[in-house]
C-alpha cells in the first residue's frame, strides 16, 4: 500500500489527529507510515494455517481463589500499629494548609 498525501490527511482525519504543518514533518510521517504497512503486509505472507488463535500465550493461567473479605478481629491492634495512635484513631501529617488571609472556619 502506497502512502500518499491524500492517505495520510485520511489518515489523520479518521484518527482525529492534526498534521504538522511543514512538508518535512508530513514526509517523515508518510515514510514511517509506509514502513508500518510494508511489515503488515509482510505478516499476511505468513502462513499460519491450522494456528489455533490464542487469547494467552502461555496454556498456564493464574490460580483463580475465592474472594474473601477477612475480618478484623481486634481494631484496636490495628491502630496502635500506627505511627502515632491517639484513642481509637491514628493522626497523620497535615495535606493541606490553610490558604492565607481566609479563615475556612
Amino acid at each position: 500500500m502506497k502512502i500518499n498525501k491524500e492517505t495520510l490527511r485520511s489518515i489523520a482525519h479518521l484518527a482525529r489527529l492534526e498534521l504538522p504543518k511543514e512538508p518535512a514533518e508530513q514526509a517523515k510521517i508518510m515514510e514511517d507510515l509506509q514502513k508500518i504497512t510494508s511489515w503488515m503486509e509482510v505478516l499476511q505472507a505468513v502462513d499460519t494455517e491450522g494456528i489455533e488463535p490464542l487469547s494467552h500465550v502461555l496454556d498456564e493461567l493464574g490460580e483463580k481463589r475465592e474472594d474473601v473479605i477477612p475480618v478484623a478481629k481486634d481494631p484496636q491492634n490495628l491502630v496502635n500499629l500506627a505511627p502515632a495512635p491517639e484513642g481509637e484513631f491514628f493522626t497523620v501529617p497535615k495535606v493541606l494548609a490553610r490558604a492565607k488571609g481566609k479563615d475556612n472556619g
